[in-house]
């Protein structure tokens, strides 16, 4: 709750980062569909462009996944994305905690 009532109002980061070793794009987006697709799904396809995806086959799917995620109209919150051993644990009752840096 506590990053959600201090939300940017916009889906994404404002830094590139990591998933797993390799690069993840940083950047702003006002929808998810656009911040999912265009921040996190293109970038991964580029680097499997590699492996032989096409990715001009793909387009007309991208865009109707961005129409679809847009729809969901879900508010941009902060979600830890690093999960790593060293910022994951469970409490006795075995429920799981996140170990987060952030503070308002």
């Amino acid at each position: 709750k506590v990053s959600a009532n201090h939300s940017t109002n916009f889906f994404g980061w404002e830094t590139n980062g990591y998933i797993g070793e390799g690069p993840q794009q940083g950047g702003w987006r006002k929808n998810w569909g656009e911040c999912f697709v265009n921040l996190r799904l293109i970038p991964q396809l580029k680097i499997a462009s590699k492996w032989g995806i096409n990715l001009d086959k793909l387009n007309k799917l991208l865009v109707s996944l961005t129409n679809f995620l847009n729809q969901h109209e879900p508010k941009p919150t902060l979600v830890h994305g690093d999960l790593w051993n060293g910022n994951v644990a469970s409490l006795q009752d075995e429920r799981g905690v996140l170990i987060s840096s952030y503070s308002s």
